[in-house]
């Protein structure tokens, strides 16, 4: 593929296919695609540190002016300055959305932006959702409201941490147990919920018992951490759920275990802060009026130092 870097550009690897990215230079080694992007101050909005510090405050599923699966997405104040002046600049250019270091989207700019703005493409509404997924995995976490690099989660008085609703749906995540500080080689149990936050009845279908699904842990800069998931190994059976308007389903069970040898989920985490979400996935069947992934909000994890074990008395 060459080495252009020292004229300023870069390989980077694409996450998927891009549906919304022609005209694009790329390249393949060794199995893996990739784009060839601009690497030029004026071209480029990395995440940076105390005064550029920058986040994003929301993602959400949505439809386009044609009613079409599109993404939008909200950056805090610090995001919305930096993006407005990249985006004024760089009209009728694409702009190459990188989590993890992979390209996961690279739609054109056709407009100077600020705070919003939509990825719009020929996206499936499964594309669309993995891409929302994507990207909230990969956020870095917003500097508002306290100016820090990461706001305490806005947890309800059931405990609960909510994520953005996605056409009337709602999901959350809060521990099934009262104890919250974990020392390491313990198991945690989270409670995944859904709601309905629309006007209509929510028709869902879901496959349980929950096997082969896992949380999400960030740390206390935002860095995604690896989460072991074992294969599915129960059978299961397709659960439809019917709710109206205001009701809410408790989805099942979610364990992790703080313990690297562990065959159930699990994660080796030293004693410190984390954040801990849930994306799930409902099946479009016949009958069912809503479908695709969706994410809880980030609940608080604080893992303590193991203590050493009391002697008999």
């Amino acid at each position: 593929m060459g080495n252009p870097l020292a004229s300023g550009y870069k390989w980077l690897p694409i996450w998927d296919e891009l549906t919304n990215a022609p005209g694009l230079v790329t390249g393949e080694y060794d199995g893996q695609k990739y784009v060839l992007v601009s690497d030029k101050p004026g071209q480029t909005m990395v995440r940076g540190e105390d005064k550029d510090a920058w986040g994003l405050l929301n993602v959400y599923g949505t439809k386009d002016h044609a009613n079409q699966p599109a993404v939008s997405f909200e950056f805090d104040d610090r995001g919305a300055e930096l993006f407005a002046a990249l985006t004024k600049t760089n009209i009728d250019n694409a702009l190459a959305i990188v989590v993890d270091g992979r390209i996961v989207s690279a739609p054109i700019i056709r407009t100077a932006l600020g705070k919003t703005g939509m990825i719009t493409g020929k996206f499936t509404e499964q594309e669309a959702a993995a891409l929302v997924h994507a990207l909230r995995a990969g956020m870095p976490p917003a500097s508002q409201p306290l100016s820090t690099h990461s706001a305490t989660p806005s947890v309800d008085k059931d405990g609960v941490v909510w994520g953005a609703p996605e056409n009337g749906i709602q999901a959350g995540l809060r521990y099934g147990t009262s104890r919250h500080p974990y020392e390491p080689g313990e198991q945690i149990d989270f409670l995944l919920l859904v709601r309905n936050v629309g006007s209509a009845d929510a028709v869902l279908d879901d496959y349980v018992p929950l096997s082969g699904w896992g949380p999400t842990v960030h740390d206390a800069n935002g860095k995604r951490l690896p989460v072991a998931i074992p294969a599915m190994g129960r059978p299961v059976k397709i659960r439809r759920s019917v709710l109206k308007s205001g009701q809410m389903l408790e989805v099942g069970r979610i364990w992790l275990e703080l313990d690297a040898q562990s065959p159930d989920p699990h994660i080796d985490l030293s004693p410190g802060e984390y954040r801990v979400s849930q994306t799930y996935r409902f099946d479009k069947r016949e009958g069912t009026t809503w479908a695709g992934e969706i994410s809880t909000g980030q609940l608080p994890l604080t893992v303590v130092v193991k203590r050493d074990p009391q002697p008999a008395s």
